[in-house]
């Protein structure tokens, strides 16, 4: 009986490993012995980005970089601003351009060469880098080393960041008295459906979400339509989002936004169906919205 039980405990074991091997050459991770394992409680993610309902702060907002990719909605606060700072740009300067022309004001701008944009002006700075955590002295330059090499100026700042996933690690890194030097920032923020991890929902986008919204109101948020939607259970988030900041200092007032929606707003991908979400008034329900 006894060999027959183990023999029993013997095949389940095997048949465990062959069915957690395969699941994990899908992605799809079941072993006990690590972190990674446990799903982010549903109401801790909801509440998190509940944190981030836009907010009009008694600034309207303007459009700049033009239609489609590469244009973003900013507040009419950019007086004595004298220098941007965009790290990657997908061959794109658009947005450069514009708030050279308008204000002049100056990029610096960084990507690998093959990104290098083909029109830039003595208005914008390129550097053949990607922007990280930290510098290695090869292809990486953390944000810190890079404003502290370029900027020459003493007044506030504004940053458009769009780095392929880099930025929450980017951003961790640099001190609370760098990110305090912009008074706008926009970022675009990637993987989204990784808020479900608990491990990555701990240690990368609380940590993340907590930073920046401690020095900065949310006063435009605009799903990016390129990559759809993730879900868990009922609800539906989009995996790209565009995020416009505003440093809490120069804010008038706070008032909740019931949607992303604005007339200025434009898809980022034209072939493609837009969306926006809508904010529930009560609790921290969020709703996708197809165009």
């Amino acid at each position: 009986m006894l060999r027959t039980y183990n023999l029993f405990v013997d095949v389940k074991r095997s048949l465990q490993k062959i069915i957690i091997r395969r699941l994990e050459e899908f992605g799809i991770n079941l072993s006990r012995n690590t972190t990674t394992t446990g799903l982010t409680p549903k109401v801790e993610v909801l509440n998190l980005l509940a944190s981030i309902r836009p907010q009009d702060n008694g600034h309207k907002l303007v459009r700049v970089g033009g239609a489609g990719d590469g244009g973003y909605l900013i507040p009419d606060d950019v007086t004595e601003i004298s220098e941007c700072f965009s790290p990657g740009s997908n061959k794109l300067s658009n947005f450069e351009s514009e708030i050279a022309q308008r204000w002049q004001i100056k990029s610096f701008i960084c990507d690998s060469v093959e990104e290098k944009p083909s029109d830039l002006t003595a208005f914008q700075d390129f550097t053949e880098a990607w922007v990280g955590p930290a510098t290695d002295g090869e292809r990486y330059i953390s944000l810190s080393h890079w404003v502290e090499e370029k900027s020459k100026s003493r007044k506030d700042l504004m940053l458009q960041m769009d780095i392929e996933g880099a930025e929450f690690l980017t951003v961790m890194a640099s001190s609370t008295q760098l990110l305090r030097r912009f008074r706008i920032v926009v970022i675009e923020l990637h993987f989204l459906e990784a808020l479900k991890n608990k491990w990555a929902f701990d240690q990368i986008y609380r940590p993340f979400f907590d930073k920046i919204l401690k020095e900065f109101d949310v006063v435009h948020l605009h799903p990016n339509n390129c990559c759809g939607i993730w879900t868990y259970g009922d609800f539906e988030f989009p995996r790209i989002i565009e995020l416009t900041l505003h440093r809490k200092d120069r804010s008038k007032h706070l008032r909740p936004r019931a949607t992303t929606r604005n007339q200025l707003d434009e898809p980022c991908v034209g072939s493609n169906r837009d969306l926006s979400l809508d904010f529930s008034e009560f609790g921290n329900r969020i709703s996708v919205k197809w165009d």
